[in-house]
């Protein structure tokens, strides 16, 4: 599964916990992905792709 796809399954579940209207879902909704990204990149996840590449060097 691709690094996007699996941001946007946690965001999409995540989200859909929320209790909101759709204006404010959609801003907590970006929110979510941002901070999932943030941590991403903090854990420094690499993809498959990525790691596939570094493996060959």
């Amino acid at each position: 599964m691709k690094m996007n796809s699996i941001i946007d399954e946690i965001t999409q579940r995540v989200s859909s916990l929320i209790p909101a209207t759709n204006g404010i879902r959609e801003e907590l909704r970006t929110k979510i992905e941002q901070t999932v990204k943030s941590t991403f990149h903090k854990l420094e996840v690499l993809s498959s792709e990525e790691f596939e590449s570094q493996d060959k060097h």
